[in-house]
């Protein structure tokens, strides 16, 4: 796996889907929001191919969770009824800019 490929992916979900996240945002959708407010389309663009590229991988769901929490997200997206493949393609469509 390429990791610079994942770099702007990783800022993303370390810098918004923290630990803290929920002091400062109601829902992951008001998170999405403000990152396609904010931040560059490069980035979010970037960030896309990189879920592309981590959906064509084929693990198991733990090891998708376990991808994903290595990333710094921290959102636990089973509370709102996605699996990891799930999460990561809202959030992949989500950022179709």
């Amino acid at each position: 796996m390429n990791k610079d490929l994942f770099n702007n992916l990783e800022q993303i979900l370390g810098a918004y889907f923290h630990q803290d996240w929920e002091e400062e945002f109601s829902s992951e959708k008001s998170v999405i929001e403000y990152i396609l407010e904010n931040e560059p389309p490069q980035k979010i663009i970037s960030a896309k191919e990189a879920i592309d590229e981590l959906l064509n991988i084929d693990m198991s769901e733990s090891e998708y969770k376990e991808k994903i929490f290595s990333m710094g997200s921290e959102y636990e997206y089973e509370v709102d009824g996605y699996t990891s493949k799930q999460w990561l393609k809202y959030l992949r469509d989500s950022f179709d800019i």
